[in-house]
């Protein structure tokens, strides 16, 4: 049998597919050949001219839900061009709202590495198959047991073209899954549940030394909802990559809860080759915090921000606009505490209520525009400037490249930035 496994962008950073690298190893097994394609890159035109050649069997996606529409439409493009391919839908999205009808034929719950090469060796009896819709729910996996994403089907080089500083080679990794977190806003623990669980630390050096050694990679970007919330595994798994280093750096940019880290983590982070993290601060408003399930002291977090200049950690925050009953001058004061602290960088995002969320209200749509002016406000300034080029190596002569980029980042998604004679998703 033939996979094709078809990569769909979301929002407006790049992002390695490691869903889908993870499902290979286990396609393989059941003697699958399998293949990657990028829509975001390569237009629905190239994805049916690939399927037109009639030698796919199965097609595999998966979905978030800011990315429902244009799953969408890939699908009703898969068909048209390929009507009896069977086509597999997974990821957060068909999780948590399996309901909704993407049309695809197969819809896989929760974790993939298993019911997915098991509706491959089913074929038309997958219904039979756990984890699948329809079918008895699949118990969670023992990350111990799961294999290393293969990373051969979407090779490494072709992602994270744009990151800082350049020169260097990045890829996705996770470490962990779940959350015992109930914040508001997020559907980590509906969709992995709130029982945490770790891969072992011996695998996560073993697969950071092997992106080392056989994709060049010297920085990982962590993807965990956890990697910081159990502090003894914390600390056992920094001291072993500070005393066995694998060869790489890495990023903690998927927003660490500010109180989960403190001046010690920051020095064991650095110690283990950290180079930069994020703190999902989110809001200034008392009211906007209880909204979200969320606390800020601030002292605390003044305290984290100085131990990361002083051990050369870059640190991002991340703030949430749009909150249910915001109001102007709560946007004003998350503006103010944005440029207060001494970050290096600082991202302001629209809430969205996504299947998952628990949150206590509606979210208020904010104007583009002021969204915007935030930005501009933040990073106009000459200090903010200076501070962000030195981070990310940016020369003077390159900041209105920068600066454009940022303005693609914020107006233009990832799957509308193709050339013109391809189809938009």
């Amino acid at each position: 049998m033939r996979v094709l496994l078809v990569h769909l962008p979301v929002g407006f950073e790049e992002a390695y597919p490691l869903a889908l690298a993870a499902l290979v190893p286990g396609l393989v097994a059941t003697g699958a050949s399998v293949e990657g394609l990028d829509v975001g890159r390569v237009g629905l035109r190239a994805l049916q001219g690939r399927l037109r050649r009639g030698d796919v069997d199965l097609v595999g996606l998966s979905v978030w839900s800011p990315g429902a529409d244009a799953g969408r439409r890939v699908i009703a493009a898969i068909r048209a061009a390929a009507p009896r391919v069977t086509i597999v839908v997974g990821g957060p999205h068909p999780t948590l709202a399996p309901e909704d009808e993407l049309g695809a034929d197969v819809v896989v719950l929760g974790e993939g590495e298993a019911s997915f090469p098991a509706v491959v060796r089913a074929g038309g009896a997958w219904r039979a198959v756990p984890g699948v819709y329809g079918g008895p729910g699949a118990a969670p996996l023992d990350l111990a047991t799961l294999p290393h994403p293969d990373r051969t089907v979407f090779a490494v080089p072709a992602y994270h073209r744009e990151h800082r500083p350049p020169g260097r080679r990045y890829t996705a990794v996770v470490t962990s899954r779940g959350c015992r977190h109930a914040c508001r806003y997020c559907s980590a623990p509906a969709l992995w549940g709130r029982h945490v669980r770790f891969r072992p630390i011996e695998a996560v050096l073993d697969e950071w030394r092997r992106l080392r050694v056989d994709h060049g990679v010297d920085g990982v970007l962590v993807e965990d909802d956890h990697f910081l919330e159990d502090r003894a595994r914390s600390l056992a798994l920094l001291d072993a990559l500070a005393r066995r280093p694998p060869g790489v750096t890495f990023e903690l940019l998927n927003g660490v809860r500010p109180d989960a880290v403190d001046p010690p983590l920051v020095a064991a982070l650095a110690a283990a080759g950290c180079t930069r993290l994020a703190l999902g601060l989110e809001t200034a408003s008392a009211s906007g915090q209880r909204a979200l399930g969320r606390r800020l002291e601030l002292a605390h977090v003044t305290a984290t921000i100085a131990a990361c200049r002083t051990h050369g950690l870059g640190v991002t925050g991340y703030f949430v606009l749009g909150l249910p009953e915001e109001t102007a001058a709560d946007r004003l004061a998350t503006f103010r505490l944005a440029t207060d602290l001494k970050l290096d960088m600082a991202h302001f995002s629209q809430l969205s209520a996504w299947p998952g969320a628990q949150l206590s209200g509606a979210p208020i749509a904010v104007d583009p525009r002021l969204r915007a002016a935030a930005y501009a406000g933040y990073y106009l300034h000459p200090g903010r400037a200076l501070r962000v080029a030195r981070k990310l190596e940016v020369r003077p002569h390159e900041l209105p490249e920068m600066g454009h980029r940022l303005w693609s980042w914020m107006t233009r998604p990832l799957e509308s930035r193709r050339s013109a004679e391809d189809v938009p998703l």
